[in-house]
């Protein structure tokens, strides 16, 4: 186990920067991406279809209720890309062998074919950086007067429904007045002669 580390550890130089917040979504996303790729061979890759998002303090990056957490501040165990990779490369063994244990020679594979690839790719310097998208203007108070104006139509709407409604309803109200003050007609077949 210890040479199998050796390795791993050897592709890390001794002080990786920590990720952004958004590095660290970015990369994980990639990075499973990669993990679900190095299953047996002549396997199927396989695709994690939940969501990402972050987390903080202990926690470790893993999955709950279809959510893979990243914590790019990992307090505890490895910090910044040698924790994340870490830990996707335990997920990823448990996912892919079913006969996993954990430190095993695959796991070494998976975790040394993650870190390669950090490196490589530059993300310890910074390469998923992306600016920020500057937020459009809103102008609020014309933003508001346009809902008013929305809200009064709606109301006018539902003013005009209503009369006529009431109009329909007292149009009735007379007839079953009249027809309640009024004696019984006689119908035709009433009256004797038909």
């Amino acid at each position: 186990m210890a040479a199998n580390y050796a390795n791993v550890n050897a592709v890390w130089p001794d002080h990786a920067p920590a990720p952004s917040p958004q590095e660290a979504l970015t990369g994980a996303r990639k990075l499973v991406r990669l993990a679900l790729t190095l299953g047996r061979e002549g396997s199927l890759p396989q695709k994690y279809r939940g969501k990402f998002a972050l987390t903080s303090g202990v926690r470790r990056c893993w999955t709950r209720n279809r959510t893979f957490y990243v914590n790019p501040d990992n307090t505890r165990g490895f910090h910044g890309w040698k924790g994340i990779v870490h830990d996707i490369s335990h997920w990823a063994g448990r996912r892919l062998y079913r006969d996993y244990s954990p430190h095993d020679h695959r796991h070494a594979f998976i975790e040394r074919t993650l870190a390669e690839h950090v490196v490589r790719n530059g993300w310890l310097d910074g390469k998923l950086k992306r600016e920020p998208k500057p937020k459009p203007e809103i102008d609020r108070i014309a933003l508001r007067a346009a809902r008013i104006e929305a809200r009064i139509k709606a109301w006018e709407t539902k003013r005009r429904r209503a009369e006529n409604a009431l109009a329909a309803l007292r149009k009735k109200q007379r007839y079953y007045r009249l027809a309640k003050a009024s004696p019984v007609r006689a119908g035709p077949d009433q009256t004797g002669l038909g």
